[in-house]
Order: structure tokens, then sequence, then C-alpha cells
């Protein structure tokens, strides 16, 4: 049994649900496509609230109800006990109004609003119909009678305000990995409903120069190129950017930062267990007893980093704190409850709580056979996902499930996961499958679909998306009761929440599924509905107008009461990195990952060119001329090189094997588009073998070049012509 506000979903025996009502004053919209001509032209959401219907703001006709906080009467549902408590009755003689004043007496009534984020209608629009004609000019009449008959006044109307904001994502890495994807999700929320977003990302998940950390100024130049009405921060310590980097942006602009966990609490910690040292007055110290795990932070450092933090969050004028859960956003608080010694006479942010969305046109159920087949699955094996797959980050569970399978010892049982043991590691689990990290919701959908049930063991959660893709792919979940876990996962309805944290409740929880067919059915079919409804990229944006509307940025940024869904899964641009900003470089293709540095060898960080070609990219601050400045490495006899652009190729030059101790450079004199530029390294020698290494790269960098007044000749036919590829 789960509550959604007051409305309870009852799963029977049969697999069906029951609809129960606490105290059946329920009032429930969800989105109104309006087709004309048999063509989608608007998609239309109530900006009204979650909770009671509000009363006052739909007597404002002029800056609510006729500027978007309204509802097309067909999106629309309602009990039968508040229609009775309402007078059970509509005003015939409102000719254009009498759903209006139905509402208005729903709301008196204490009628309580759930607002989904799916399709509940389609409206058709026509010529013919009532509302083609001056619908408005009744509307005051009724209004005023309405209030007057009950002596309320409806008070000043407040602005209309505008339809668009300028919003600037900002975090560590884009849109790499867990928080990566939430933090593009929380934009595409916010595209959705036609804001204009612009990502920028301090670096990627390889860094793209030798100290990749971003200070305040470098952000606070790429933000200022945005001009941005709000921004959106999401984690920052996946590049080590100092916390002083967030209170510079919320001192600048508003800013609402995301905590995907609760680093930003802590000393060091994201996830700090059963410590509860950050919420102390003394606050985290180098006393920590957590596990030293990521970020890692050195134990002498550990208290003027909480310190560091804490003043940044008590003091920026500008700055709100979402939680990615109720659960985290109830941490913060607590967390902030406590005056340390240097929040003593600093005032504190707000704090909210905001919804990830998923991509509804790429996470749904898929035929199970079918993914089976296309994956290499077996088809006749009771498949078990999870997303770890290994033992060495506890925090992930991974032991727990191992336990919990041991003592249920079934068969006919396969795990498989989204992740990849270590080289050198035996699986943790005897019977398991790593399918490798997926990037592609596609694939990742298909994966998903292919297996009978999703197990996140996690031990500490700040929330947890993959329980809500693995709903919207049918397949029931199993967690632990930890964290937002609970939240993400709908008891009884998208899965099964363990009743304690222990192996033995996890295989109870596991058994309970495997054991009932019908019940995993019911889900399968139930638990799609359920989260596209409630987690959806819409629900999501409508839980962010709710967030600017409680925190006051709705009527600081001047924001309309309107909500036109444009997209319901719109894409996304692609992050600007900050560490780009400068002419330096990043690898697309033929490298491989960075190593070193090696003292001993002389040698920086470096990595090696593989292959005959390496496609990098250059980011260059101005259009104009550069020389392209090569540090490398060569321990190829007889190694030639050629640089190529997309409208450019150089001529073949020889490079000499590099002497122990010697610094080998070269340069290209090579012409640059203002932005990123496509570039390709040609090398002709390389080793055999696995790894077919033809450079060692040490760095390569582009410099402007004034004494270079004109473009590069187009390759002649002598530089054109490919130099002669030995055979292997």
């Amino acid at each position: 049994e789960h509550v959604i506000e007051t409305l309870t979903l009852v799963p029977s025996d049969e697999g069906r649900f029951e609809v129960s009502v606490n105290g059946g004053l329920i009032f429930v919209a969800g989105v109104c496509e309006l087709y004309k001509d048999g063509s989608l032209v608007h998609r239309h959401l109530t900006s009204c609230s979650n909770g009671p219907l509000p009363l006052l703001d739909l007597l404002d006709l002029g800056g609510c109800w006729l500027r978007g906080q309204f509802f097309y009467q067909p999106e629309v549902l309602f009990t039968r006990d508040i229609w009775e408590r309402a007078g059970a009755h509509v005003r015939e003689d409102a000719f254009y109004s009498m759903d209006y004043e139905l509402w208005l007496r729903f709301a008196h009534a204490g009628a309580r609003l759930h607002v989904i984020g799916a399709p509940i209608a389609r409206f058709r629009l026509h010529d013919q119909q009532k509302t083609a004609g001056d619908y408005q000019s009744e509307l005051p009449t009724v209004r005023d009678a309405f209030a007057h008959e009950r002596a309320i006044t409806p008070g000043t109307s407040r602005s209309p305000g505008r339809d668009r904001l300028r919003v600037a994502l900002f975090n560590d890495i884009g849109y790499a990995y867990g928080a990566g994807i939430a933090h593009r999700r929380v934009g595409a929320s916010l595209a959705a409903m036609g804001h204009q977003v612009v990502a920028v990302a301090a670096t990627g998940t390889l860094p793209t120069r030798e100290d990749a950390r971003v200070t305040g100024p470098e952000a606070l130049r790429a933000l200022a190129a945005i001009d941005p009405d709000l921004v959106v921060v999401g984690n920052l310590h996946g590049a080590r950017i100092s916390p002083e980097v967030l209170g510079v942006i919320a001192d600048r602009y508003p800013t609402i930062f995301v905590l995907h966990d609760l680093w930003m609490l802590t000393g060091r910690c994201a996830y700090p267990g059963p410590c509860d040292a950050y919420r102390s007055r003394r606050g985290c110290s180098s006393d920590c007893t957590c596990a030293p795990g990521y970020p890692d932070l050195a134990p002498d450092l550990i208290a003027d980093a909480w310190e560091s933090k804490r003043r940044v969050i008590s003091s920026a004028s500008r700055l709100i704190l979402a939680g990615d859960s109720r659960f985290v956003a109830h941490a913060a608080s607590g967390a902030l409850a406590t005056d340390g010694a240097c929040t003593r006479t600093l005032a504190k942010p707000q704090v909210t709580w905001l919804k990830y969305g998923f991509e509804t046109d790429a996470l749904y159920p898929r035929d199970k056979a079918l993914c089976r087949e296309l994956l290499g699955l077996p088809k006749d094996r009771f498949l078990i996902m999870s997303s770890a797959s290994s033992l060495d980050d506890e925090r992930k569970g991974l032991a727990h499930l191992a336990a919990a399978l041991q003592r249920l010892n079934l068969k006919d049982a396969t795990v498989v996961c989204a992740g990849r043991v270590p080289d050198g590691q035996e699986p943790p689990i005897r019977a398991m499958r790593a399918m490798g990290y997926m990037d592609d919701p596609q694939r990742l959908a298909m994966l998903y679909s292919a297996c009978d049930l999703f197990v996140g063991p996690s031990l500490e959660e700040a929330f947890g998306q993959v329980f809500v893709e693995a709903a919207a792919c049918g397949t029931p979940s199993v967690g632990y009761p930890v964290g937002g876990v609970p939240e993400a996962i709908t008891h009884g309805v998208t899965g099964l929440v363990a009743d304690r944290v222990h192996p033995d409740a996890l295989a109870d929880a596991i058994a309970a599924l495997y054991n009932d067919p019908v019940r995993r059915l019911s889900i399968a079919r139930f638990a799609p509905i359920h989260v596209r409804s409630e987690w959806s990229i819409v629900s999501a944006a409508h839980r962010l107008v709710e967030v600017l509307r409680e925190t006051g940025l709705e009527d600081s940024l001047d924001l309309g009461r309107k909500i036109t869904i444009h997209n319901t899964n719109p894409t996304m641009p692609e992050p600007e990195c900050l560490a780009l900003m400068e002419p330096c470089w990043r690898a697309v293709s033929g490298f491989d990952a960075w190593e070193g540095p090696y003292p001993e060898l002389g040698l920086p960080r470096c990595r090696w060119m593989l292959g005959p070609v390496g496609r990098f990219q250059l980011n260059a601050p101005e259009a104009g001329m550069y020389r392209l400045v090569i540090r490398y490495v060569n321990n190829e006899p007889g190694q030639i090189l050629r640089l190529r652009t997309p409208n450019w190729t150089s001529a073949d030059r020889s490079i000499p094997l590099t002497a122990p101790g010697e610094k080998s450079v070269i340069a290209f004199p090579v012409s640059l588009s203002r932005g990123i530029n496509d570039l390709e390294l040609h090398a002709w020698r390389w080793q055999e073998g696995q790894r077919q290494m033809s450079l060692l790269i040490k760095d390569i960098r582009a410099v402007r070049s004034p004494a270079l007044q004109s473009r590069p000749r187009a390759g002649t036919a002598a530089e054109a012509k490919p130099t002669p590829q030995p055979s292997a």
C-alpha cells in the first residue's frame, strides 16, 4: 500500500489495482494535447502546485487563470466525494464558464490536486466550439459572483510575467555517469518547457590539460557569455572544483545547486554512512572515521574543507539547495540547522527538492525474448540485473546481493551487470555476466527489458535513478530502505523495498518476486504507467515550476504561470568544456588513456597515439593562424607524420627517434576557426600487438602566430599524395 498525496493504490491478488481515496477530495490533472485539423499543435499542463487546489490563484484571472494557470475541462479527473461536497451540480447559466465555476467550488470545498506528467486527454480545436467566441468576458462576472457570495476578496492580480528564461547548466564533467545523466535530465525538464538551456562543464571524463581545475573567474567568464537568468549547478567534485566557485556564481546569478549526494555538506564524503559529524556543531575533522573513497582528501584538509563549504552555502546571496530526493533535502536541512563556528552569524539558504525525469522515447518496455537474442543473453534463465560489477565499492552492496543469492541458491538464475569486472578480478557472483558501461539509453532499455528483476542493493543512495529506469522498462525492482530508494521504488507498484538492510531481507524480497510470476507480470504492466505519470521529463518540469514558486524565484525572475510542453524528450546541447577554453586539445579517438607521470623516465602525464590515425579537438579562442606544437616521444624508426583538418592537409614530415632525455617537438602551421576544431594526426609506423602504439604524446598546444598572415595553401599535389604505407 502506497500513498501519493491522498490516493492509495492497493494491489489485489489478481494482479489488478483497486483505488481507495482517503477523504475523497481528489482532483487529478495531466497533460492535455490540443489538436487542430488532425495535427498536434499544443501540449498544456497546469502550473498549479500539488496540494490544496489554490482558490486565490484561480480567482486571479489576469495574473494566473488567463495567463496559463488553468485547466482544460477534459484534462481533469475528480472523485464523486468532492463533486458532492461542492454541491453536485454545474451552473448551466454560465455558458462559457461552468467548468471554471465548478473548479472554484472544488477549491473552496478543500479539493487536493495531484498533477501527473502524462497525457490524460486530447482536445480538438475547431471554429464551431464555444470557446472560439468571446469566452473571456463572462469570466469576471462568474468570478465576482462567487467571491461575493462567500465574502472572499480576490486580491491584487500578479504580474503576467514572461514565458521564457535563459538557463545555464554548470557541473564538473558534463553528462557522464549517474550524476551527469541526472544533470542532463534536470536541464531537459527546463528545455521541455521552452526555456533556453546552455550547458557548461569544467572538464570531461578525462583531463584535457595538466591542471583541469576551474577557477571562479573562469566560470564567471563562461557564464557571462551566456548571460543567464538562472544557473543550475550540479556535481563539482568530479573535477575537484573548489566550493568557492559555487559561491562566486551564486553571488552573481540566481543559482540552484542540485545535491546529487551529500559531498557539499561534509568535509570529504559523498556518502558519509552512519557518521553524522557533518551535522554537528564542530563539523567534520581529521578524526573522520569514514572509509577513504571518491573523492579522496587528506585528513588534515577535511576540517578546512567543511568550513569552506559551510561558509559558501551559508553566505551566497542567491543560492538555493535542491536535493535530488526528499531524503537529501531533509539531510541538508538537518545539517544546516546546527550553527557551526563559521555559520553562527550567517544566513541559511533555502532547501528544497526536485525530480529527475527519464527519456520516455528510449526507456519503455520491449519484447523480452528479442532483447535477449540481440544482447546474446540466455533465453531460459531467470535474469537478475544489477548496476555494479565489483566488490571494490562497498556502498554499492554487491556483496549483499552475492550473500542473498547464495542463501536462495536459485539454480536457473544469472546476474547481469551494467558494468565491468576489473582486469584480473574474479566475478563476485559465480553466475554473472558483465555487459560493460552503457551510455546509450536505447541499449540500456534493452538490457532492463531482457531481465526479470532489477536488484539495487546499495547501502547508501541519494535517490536511485536506476529504479525508475527499470520500472519504465517494465522490470520490477528490489532495493534496501536507505536514502532516497523508498522514493524511487513505489513499494508494491514498481517493486519491493526490503524491510531492513541485511542480505536475508534482500533474499526475502527477491524470493517474493521470483516465486510469484503473476505479481511480476502485474508490476510489469503497471510500473511503466506509474513512472511515466510521476517521473517523466514533464513531471520533473512541473516539480521545477513548484521549486521556482516555493523559493520566490518565479516572482524575482518575473516568470509567468503558463506551462507549455514544447517537447517531451528534448535534445540537450553538449556542454562547452571550460578546460578547452584555452587552445589545448581533447582526444576523440585513436588515443589510449592518460598515464603517468613517470619522473624516473623524465615523462610528464602522457598518452599513446594508437595506430595510424589519432583524432582530436582544439578549441581556439578566436579564428586565425596558429602553430600546432606537439611534444612527443618517438620510438619507431622511419616515422612520418601528417596533420589533416577538414579543408587542409599538411606535407608529410619525417621525425627522428627520440634519444633518452631528449625533448622532441614538431610544429605545424594551421588555420583554426573560433571554437571547436576537428583535426587528425596521421602516423606511418606503429607497434604490432594489442596496443598499436605509434607515438607517445606529451602535449599538443596551439600557439597564436601573428607572423603567419595567410592561410596555409590547400595541399599541393605533393602534399596531398600520401607516402606509401609499409606493409605489416
